[in-house]
């Protein structure tokens, strides 16, 4: 009877845990691709990825990176051709309880930022604006291409012995889609 017992408890709380935050809630809005005398430029915003729980660790002052894949392919008809470009970039943001302040650290950006309004650190987080892909010489006049963008919060590495009271910090995760936009240079 003690075993029936503790499996139906350990059911109970399976089914009571929060959900992990996937790409239902998350994904990638907005892709705009353009280009200058010399690059192909890409700016897109990833909507939905601040779940309160998210907001809530952000707050208490751990680390949060969101990571951004992006693949840009040459297209064949129907089927992908070879890849032309492969990308990674990086956000976090840090949180400072004393100063009250967000430091939001871009991959693809020279300086960090830091600001006071929640609201203007999460915008700089979920956007990437004005990112240079790939110079111009590497596409031909009148090619099709495939551009592909995925966006994942980097896993929450909590130091010992947090990591073992905050073992559930897994379900804070979000993953998107694979935002894919075809288009002719």
């Amino acid at each position: 009877m003690p075993k029936t017992t503790i499996l139906i408890a350990f059911a109970i709380l399976l089914i009571l845990s929060p959900a992990p935050a996937f790409s239902e809630q998350a994904r990638i809005k907005n892709t705009l691709i353009t280009n200058d005398k010399k690059d192909l430029t890409i700016y897109f915003y990833v909507d939905g990825s601040f779940t309160p729980k998210i907001e809530e660790a952000i707050q208490s002052g751990i680390p949060t990176t969101f990571i951004y894949r992006i693949h840009l392919y040459n297209k064949a008809g129907d089927t992908l051709g070879p890849q032309i470009k492969s990308r990674r970039i990086s956000h976090t943001i840090k949180y400072d309880p004393l100063r009250k302040d967000f430091t939001i650290i871009a991959s693809e950006k020279k300086e960090a930022v830091v600001t006071q309004d929640f609201k203007k650190a999460k915008e700089l987080m979920a956007g990437v604006d004005a990112f240079p892909l790939v110079h111009l010489d590497k596409l031909q006049k009148d090619s099709q291409y495939s551009l592909q963008i995925k966006a994942e919060l980097d896993t929450i590495k909590l130091p010992p012995p947090l990591n073992y009271l905050f073992f559930f910090a897994s379900y804070w995760d979000f993953e998107t889609e694979w935002e894919t936009v075809e288009f002719t240079y």
